[in-house]
């Protein structure tokens, strides 16, 4: 049986003139965290061998501070680098499409969520930015925040306004099983929790006008999670007040709680009641959807005007 002939080995060619050879890019991993310092106001941290970046950014959304942060990193990494961002954002997760569109507006960054590999780096780095926000809180005296909820039937709403005009407001489903009172002081509690958030390092002093919340929130300032009252089998049923019940104990040495007459002529629980009620009426359908922000500012600046009229002529008499 005749063989066949063997193929011929390859030889490799030269290149032709003016082709280069795709090479690895040298990369960098940084590690990046994002909170927020206060309201209307998010800090970053950002740290690797090329350097590290801090800045205060004039937003509440920890999103848009994550813009500013890779831009700052973006301009110290090398030409013909890449750099590996993982990033630590306060809030919701960033989706993989969202990281994506993040991606596509700088070349040569790879954004990611943190992986198990950048826990301890980036926990070193939150905590030196938790430490730098309760060091620029504690230069500042405390703010003082009204809180209030507005309950009809299923439709609630809680409020919350400070003394510099800035505000919250937000709808609930209230708990078909809950009775009323618990419904009215699941609305006074769920307001503290959204100032704490809005505002989480500085000093607050908290004018409440429910006696039961304000009950509930001095036996978890003083005791903690573990301090039990009549009101918490309710507490146990939402994340939010159960979150509420530990950060009030973590946090007790920023939290001050005053009690207040309601409808007493306090300006700014009156605001807080408004917001509240502004709130309650938007989830019954009542205020259209396009006025409800212009609404809730309005309401904001004239209560916290005259909170401020008053102050100063209590200084001036």
């Amino acid at each position: 049986m005749k063989e066949a002939p063997m193929s011929p080995i390859p030889v490799a060619r030269p290149l032709a003139p003016g082709i280069i050879l795709p090479r690895r890019l040298p990369r960098h991993t940084v590690h990046l965290a994002v909170s927020r310092s206060q309201f209307g106001r998010c800090r970053y941290l950002a740290t690797s061998t090329l350097g590290r970046w801090s800045a205060i950014v004039a937003t509440d959304h920890p999103r848009v501070a994550l813009l500013d942060a890779v831009q700052a990193v973006r301009s110290a990494i090398p030409d013909g680098h890449i750099a590996r961002v993982a990033v630590r954002l306060a809030g919701p997760a960033m989706t993989r499409p969202l990281l994506t569109d993040f991606e596509a507006c700088f070349p040569q960054m790879l954004i990611e969520r943190e992986t198990a590999a950048d826990g301890a780096a980036l926990d070193r780095i939150q905590a030196d930015l938790d430490a730098r926000m309760r060091a620029d809180a504690a230069c500042v005296p405390p703010l003082v925040v009204a809180t209030d909820g507005s309950v009809v039937k299923k439709a609630t709403g809680s409020g919350w306004l400070t003394e510099l005009g800035d505000h919250g407001l937000r709808t609930y489903p209230a708990r078909p099983y809950w009775n009323h009172g618990y419904r009215v002081i699941a609305a006074e509690l769920r307001a503290v929790a959204s100032a704490m958030d809005a505002i989480p390092h500085r000093r607050l002093q908290f004018l409440i006008d429910s006696r039961p919340a304000i009950t509930a929130l001095l036996r978890w300032q003083r005791s903690g999670p573990s301090a039990l009252s009549t009101f918490d089998n309710a507490v146990d049923d939402s994340r939010t007040l159960s979150r509420l019940r530990t950060r009030v104990g973590d946090e007790r040495e920023r939290l001050d709680f005053t009690w207040v007459p309601g409808h007493g002529g306090v300006p700014l629980n009156e605001g807080a009641d408004s917001l509240a009620k502004l709130a309650r009426l938007r989830m019954q359908g009542v205020v259209p959807v396009d006025e409800y922000p212009t609404r809730a500012a309005a309401i904001a600046t004239a209560f916290a005007d005259q909170h401020r009229a008053g102050t100063h002529e209590s200084v001036a008499a």
